[in-house]
């Protein structure tokens, strides 16, 4: 019976932890010199996975599930930019992104 009780808590626990919802926020697409930003709220982050957003227009409204990250794996914060760039609030790379 302790064995049962056991593998039923098991279950559970497993069954618990695999159910993660997906969080989308409210965003903005921005295009700037080439260089994609992701506007949530009052910062705007700059997009690792540009090609995620490439079928959107500028300045249009979006829900995005994303993670922030410390830079991108090419290190494209090291390439020159052009003067309309700012340095941005950080790095994002979207897991999903979709029309609102």
């Amino acid at each position: 019976m302790k064995k049962l009780v056991y593998f039923v808590i098991a279950v559970s626990i497993c069954l618990l932890s695999s159910c993660k919802k997906d969080s989308y926020t409210n965003a903005t697409v921005v295009k700037v010199c080439g260089i994609h930003f992701l506007r949530v709220l009052d910062k705007e982050y700059k997009i690792c996975n540009a090609e995620k957003t490439s079928t959107f227009e500028n300045n249009q409204k979006v829900f995005a599930n994303f993670h922030l990250v410390k830079n991108c794996d090419d290190n494209r914060d090291q390439h020159p930019v052009c003067a309309l760039v700012g340095p941005g609030d950080g790095w994002i790379n979207i897991i999903d992104i979709k029309m609102q």
